[in-house]
This record gives C-alpha cells, structure tokens and sequence, in this order.
C-alpha cells in the first residue's frame, strides 16, 4: 500500500515538464507545513492523466490544497520526493487543518546495528529516556520498479506503543512492514559546502510486521536534498506533534541527522482519510 493524505501550499505555477517515456505531464512544487518543531517538506504534485492535468491548470503560485489518497513516490536519481493521484481540492487555510498523514506498505532494507549511533540512538532528557530507530522501507512501485523510504521511530524507553523497539528487534533486511506516519524534515546548512540541504523521514505512529522475510536487491542511492528555508507557510501554522514524546527535543546536532549512505529520506504515516473520499464531480476544483 503507498497513500497519502498531505495538506500542501504551491510556491510556483504549474510547469509542463516530461515523464520518462517523454510524454508531456504538468509539475507544481508545494510545501508540506511542519509538525511540531520541524522543517516544511517540500513535494512536487504531478499529473499524467488527462482529467490530473486539467484539474492542475487551474492551480497557482500560493494556493492552499488537500491531497486525499495520493501515492508517494521518491526520486532518489533526481532527489525529489513526489506525490500524484488521488483527489485534489482548494482549501481555506484559516479553517481548514493541516494534514500530514502517509501509509506505506514494503519489505524492510537493512540490518539494524544496534551498536550504530546513525541507526539506534539513546538520548537522556530531564524528561525521561528515549531511544531513536531508523530503518529503510523498499516499496514497489510496480515491475521491477522499487522506491526507498526513511522511517523514523522515537518513544520514550519502554513506552507502551513502542516503535523505536520495533524497528530495532523485530526487523532486519526483508522483513515486511505496514507503517503509518507523517512526514518529518529537518534542515542544515552544510558546514563545508555552505549550501542549505535537508532530510526527510517518515516518523512513525504506527506500524507492524508481517510475514517472513524475503530477499532484496540494495540500492545506495544518495540522501541529501539542496532546498531554501522557508518562513511562511500555511498562514503561519503549524501542526502540533501527534505523540506526547514528540515535544521532547531531538539533541541531535545537523551532522547527526545524515543518513547513512546505504539509506534514503523520505518518508509520512497516513491513518483513513478523516473527511472520506467524494465522488468526482469532473469540476476542478
């Protein structure tokens, strides 16, 4: 499964641009607004379809919209995480909530190291003991097509939903996962380079294990994004952290938040769309 549920903002018009079988598609760039203390996501929504194109004609620079049951892709190639599909609908930011839900099913991409501090990390606060997991999710796209996603887990040490444990003793490369979670950003600027980069994961809320593992080509593609920081958004809102640890801060300095090299950002958790899926009037918006 691979669904989303994302409340965006445009920051350009829509551009025509090619898909790799050279068919004409439209692109729009849009934000993700943060959850908690984060960083906006930034996604681009595409339009194959006829009826998709139509529909994203009629979008502009600035506009605030839902995006219902769309799939996530993530280009590791192109570094660009991306949403098409789905219901797109304008809405009104001063009433309209922000939504940052993603639902991903696949077969998990690592062996955890519990002795790797990029992959299990333990963190002392005044306000308890909490431990961070980060494990890698390969989901198929359809063929041989497949798409790797960061997942990210952070509780409190013996928590009763326990997910950073999860990600910890019960998976290892193969092992398939369901997941729920939201998209979390962080962003840098990179000490030798100077240039602003980012990362993104999927932060759990949710999450289980399923049947035996299986097998799975690796592939190492590269993690780190180049994007500008923004400072509106979302008539300068922000979605409050869906879990009570969430509001403890991450000490992990800009370094810290790499990923590995054998990893990929990305990834949200999606629970059912709270506002149901409307029947398609055929008007764009």
């Amino acid at each position: 499964m691979n669904k989303c549920f994302l409340s965006v903002q445009t920051i350009e018009d829509p551009k025509e641009s090619y898909d790799w079988r050279n068919k004409l598609i439209l692109t729009c760039k849009a934000l993700v607004p943060a959850i908690g203390k984060g960083d906006p996501t930034q996604i681009t929504i595409k339009a194959f379809s006829d009826r998709d194109m139509s529909r994203m004609q009629q979008l502009k620079k600035d506009m605030h919209l839902f995006i219902s049951a769309g799939s996530l892709r993530w280009d590791y190639k192109a570094k660009e995480l991306s949403v098409s599909g789905g219901q797109l609908v304008r809405v009104d930011a001063s009433s309209f909530p922000i939504v940052n839900e993603v639902c991903l099913t696949g077969d998990c991409g690592n062996d955890i190291n519990h002795s790797d501090g990029r992959q299990v990390k333990f963190i002392e606060s005044s306000k308890g003991h909490f431990v961070k997991a980060t494990q890698t999710l390969v989901v198929n796209t359809g063929g041989k097509g497949y798409d790797y996603f960061q997942l990210e887990a952070f509780n409190e040490v013996g928590a009763p939903l326990d997910l950073a444990s999860m990600l910890m003793d019960r998976t290892r490369k193969g092992t398939p996962l369901s997941i729920y979670g939201y998209l979390s950003t962080n962003q840098w600027i990179d000490k030798e380079s100077g240039v602003p980069k980012s990362r993104t994961v999927v932060r759990l809320t949710k999450g289980r294990t399923m049947s035996a593992p299986a097998s799975r080509q690796e592939i190492k593609p590269q993690t780190e994004v180049a994007t500008d920081k923004v400072t509106t958004l979302w008539g300068g809102q922000t979605a409050e952290a869906t879990t009570e640890t969430e509001t403890v801060p991450d000490p992990q300095t800009p370094e810290e938040t790499q990923p590995q090299a054998d990893n990929v950002p990305v990834a949200a958790g999606p629970s059912p769309n709270p506002w149901g899926m409307e029947e398609d009037d055929g008007k764009p918006f």
